[in-house]
């Protein structure tokens, strides 16, 4: 898992899922969330050689151009809907890593829940 900042500019972006790509190839999947529309060329590339298996989320206001270069797109909002309301909600993280020591895992959860509000 890769998480990239929002603070990051697209091209940063686009250079992370190229080096994800190179390095795992078909084997992996990668999870876009974005109807940027900048994004449809480099995904397109992405067909022509070690082509992961690409998820994107959107807000239902992507172009279908984006959307004809992924395997699989889904509306968050609709998603994410039932989990807009006020309360606390438990996420379940499975098929970790077990090559890696829990202490390590843990604190990159902890790291990537740690700007949203969230705790491990």
């Amino acid at each position: 898992m890769i998480h990239v900042p929002a603070t990051y500019k697209n091209e940063k972006i686009k250079q992370s899922i190229r080096r994800f790509a190179d390095i795992h190839g078909s084997s992996a999947a990668i999870i876009l969330i974005s109807s940027n529309d900048n994004f449809t060329a480099h995904l397109s590339d992405l067909g022509h050689g070690k082509k992961p298996h690409v998820i994107l989320l959107n807000n239902g206001q992507a172009l279908e151009d984006l959307i004809k270069c992924a395997d699989e797109h889904h509306n968050l909002k609709q998603l994410m809907g039932p989990l807009t309301a006020p309360g606390n909600y438990i996420l379940l993280v499975t098929n970790l890593s077990t090559e890696m020591k829990l202490v390590r895992i843990k604190d990159r959860l902890k790291y990537l829940a740690s700007n949203c509000g969230g705790r491990v």
